[in-house]
């Protein structure tokens, strides 16, 4: 089941998503299996029906879908304004702003 998961995040739009969580969900129903039945139901309600812009092709266009450039920036910050060391705030906006004057 992992495995399928996984897939449906995949998905590039909205369509596709509910088409492939249909067979999905039509599959494990099909065992009858009652955990199994319950556990897609819940799915479906939360993570299809609702809350369901987890999907790859969700991420809107020219917006990461990753925090990785806002730590590259703090990686920057750090090891060029603060040394890696600990600064009360004032230090570090003291040392920003004389940045800039240069």
């Amino acid at each position: 089941m992992l495995e399928d998961l996984l897939f449906l995040e995949e998905s590039e739009n909205e369509e596709e998503l509910k088409a492939v969580f249909s067979l999905i969900k039509k599959y494990y129903i099909g065992m009858n299996n009652q955990e199994l039945k319950e556990f897609i139901e819940s799915f479906e309600k939360y993570h299809i029906t609702k809350n369901n812009n987890y999907y790859v092709g969700a991420s809107v266009s020219g917006i990461p879908n990753t925090n990785n450039s806002l730590e590259g920036f703090n990686n920057a910050f750090k090891k060029h304004f603060t040394e890696r060391k600990r600064y009360d705030m004032c230090i570090i906006y003291i040392n920003y702003f004389n940045y800039l004057l240069i």
